[in-house]
């Protein structure tokens, strides 16, 4: 029963998701973030199109990007969490999406070690 299950859930993600998409992303619908995500992660090179209004629109924003690194054990989800809360402690009114992947395991090209979308 668990192999079937497996089997059945084993496909990739966001292959329906088109440019036109964007238009419905919002912090309210978390959802729809992981969508556009899982599709540019499954089939960019199918989706070009999908891309390229991502760079259009992205050129628009001005979302500041933090990236932490270090070796296992260093303390980075430690950090991580600790910088979230100070930040929304003083910042009530602000959003925060985190992606956080490994992508240093050349076996499974990365773990997926949390999402959060505050």
């Amino acid at each position: 029963m668990i192999d079937d299950l497996v089997h059945r859930s084993d496909f990739a993600t966001g292959k329906d998701v088109t440019a036109k998409d964007l238009a419905d992303i919002s912090f309210e619908n978390p959802s729809s973030i992981a969508q556009i995500i899982s599709a540019v992660e499954n089939f960019s090179e199918e989706k070009p199109e999908l891309v390229k209004a991502i760079d259009e629109e992205s050129k628009h924003l001005n979302i500041p990007i933090i990236g932490i690194t270090g070796t296992g054990g260093a303390g980075k989800s430690s950090l991580t969490d600790e910088l979230v809360r100070r930040f929304l402690r003083s910042n009530t009114d602000k959003k925060i999406a985190i992606i956080s992947i490994d992508p240093s395991k050349k076996k499974t090209g990365g773990a997926l070690l949390g999402t959060e979308s505050v």
